[in-house]
């Protein structure tokens, strides 16, 4: 058997294709890593070489996603055109509309890091994130001060807070939306944790309540499809 070789980049973005896939069609605790080498045809070592675990591998599918969603954000982010609030609700619409587009996607990786056996590698990736969108949402906090629009002495910890009490919603509505019976009753609660996220958000920036939209109705609706 001829075996291909393949640029370093491209075998690592053919891995990660292959395994989002097996999870998607069978379970992430369905799918083995030697299910994953089998399918894209290459040896242990090759894997390993890219990956040092399965959970490792799945920590980098979820930075994948979190990279394409930063790259929907950053033209938003970079117009000079568009004030501090409307960047926010802009960049939490194209980034709620990617989700609801990849809805199976996200929910995928929802029930493979919210499992007891991945609670560190979810915290793991919980910090990752903070890292990544701290600097971001800090900027934007601090044009809305200098637009005299936002009131917060320190934009970099208020992002901090603000993304700290996301995640912990986050975490509330990934219980609710796998465990509750799906229905009205989980369906009302989730909107009724982002619409507390936003009152809150919004009052830790010191604007009025109904100013900032983190997550509309439809894409929450996405989620509870059939």
């Amino acid at each position: 058997m001829v075996r291909i070789v393949k640029e370093h980049d491209e075998r690592r973005t053919e891995l990660l294709d292959v395994a989002q896939e097996l999870f998607l069609m069978k379970g992430y605790e369905n799918v083995s890593v030697a299910a994953i080498i089998d399918d894209v045809g290459i040896a242990k070592g090759t894997f390993y070489h890219y990956f040092k675990s399965k959970e490792d591998l799945l920590d980098q599918i979820v930075e994948r996603q979190s990279q394409v969603m930063m790259a929907l954000a950053e033209p938003i982010l970079a117009d000079p055109g568009i004030k501090a609030t409307e960047k926010l609700n802009r960049v939490f619409s194209v980034i709620g509309e990617y989700k609801a587009e990849h809805r199976d996607v996200m929910i995928m990786l929802v029930r493979a890091l919210y499992t007891d056996e991945n609670i560190i590698l979810r915290h793991k990736i919980m910090k990752e994130r903070s890292h990544m969108f701290t600097p971001i949402l800090s900027k934007v906090i601090a044009e809305g001060v200098a637009e005299g629009v936002f009131d917060t002495r320190s934009p970099e910890l208020t992002a901090q807070i603000i993304l700290h009490i996301g995640a912990g919603l986050g975490e509330q509505n990934a219980e609710i939306l796998l465990h509750e019976p799906p229905g009205s009753e989980a369906h009302d609660s989730i909107i009724k944790t982002c619409l507390a996220y936003e009152d809150a958000t919004a009052r830790i920036l010191g604007i009025s309540e109904g100013s900032i939209e983190i997550i509309r109705k439809d894409v929450i609706d996405t989620f509870f499809r059939d």
